[in-house]
């Protein structure tokens, strides 16, 4: 979002910087500028890690746009912009809050600020725990979603992104898996509508087709969701 600091408005990117084999790698929170995207500024979100990428993945701005959600391989971090967002406090972002999640998985955020994140599993042995992770704007706990009652085979739903609709209210999340691979059974690509208060799927809860695949990506448009659960209309996502 532009600020008097950054008029043209700031690129985060998570990531690593390369290094040799055998060496640690660390993930980091870049700050590049919107106009130049020169370098402005970094953190460190993972001191040390084997993980050639850093153990980071997404990252998702706030409502407000003063800071930014990064998920990584079993941690979730908010980090504040700091001055690089125009708002009060200190010239360089800071993390402000991490906590553990169950796996890997997408993230979403609701205009109200809660942070869904989905757990896809290791996509060999374990489906994951059919649990979308619901927290506050800062981080704090909420009662998880269950997604165990659409459950494949037997098997929670592998569970790879979110989307919020505007209204803040429906969550649709995309589950599946390859159709090679995992050791649990593959699981057909789905698109989950959630009643998000409720935590409830709606009574027309999935689509299923050929041309929904497994994703790992997903986005609601300005248009999307505005409606109750249990609507689905294919023109409104990308």
């Amino acid at each position: 979002r532009p600020s008097a600091a950054f008029p043209a408005g700031l690129v985060v990117v998570a990531g690593a910087r390369p290094v040799p084999p055998g060496r640690s790698a660390v993930g980091r929170l870049f700050l590049f500028d919107g106009a130049t995207l020169a370098l402005r500024d970094s953190v460190t979100l993972v001191p040390a890690t084997t993980d050639r990428w850093g153990a980071v993945a997404r990252v998702v701005a706030a409502p407000d746009g003063r800071a930014v959600y990064v998920n990584g391989l079993a941690r979730l971090f908010r980090v504040d912009l700091g001055a690089g967002s125009g708002g009060p406090g200190a010239a360089s972002p800071s993390v402000t809050a991490s906590v553990p999640t169950p796996g890997v998985g997408g993230m979403a955020v609701g205009p109200d600020g809660t942070v869904y994140a989905t757990d896809q599993g290791d996509y060999r042995n374990f489906p994951g725990t059919g649990h979308v992770t619901v927290y506050g704007p800062a981080l704090e706990a909420r009662a998880p979603i269950d997604l165990a009652a659409l459950a494949v085979g037997g098997d929670p739903p592998a569970t790879t992104s979110a989307a919020v609709g505007r209204d803040g209210r429906t969550l649709y999340v995309a589950a599946g898996t390859g159709s090679l691979g995992p050791l649990f059974g593959p699981q057909p690509g789905r698109l989950l509508v959630i009643d998000a208060p409720s935590g409830r799927p709606s009574d027309c809860a999935t689509a299923t087709a050929s041309v929904i695949p497994a994703t790992t990506a997903m986005a609601t448009t300005s248009a999307a969701a505005s409606s109750s659960a249990g609507t689905f209309d294919s023109g409104t996502l990308s």
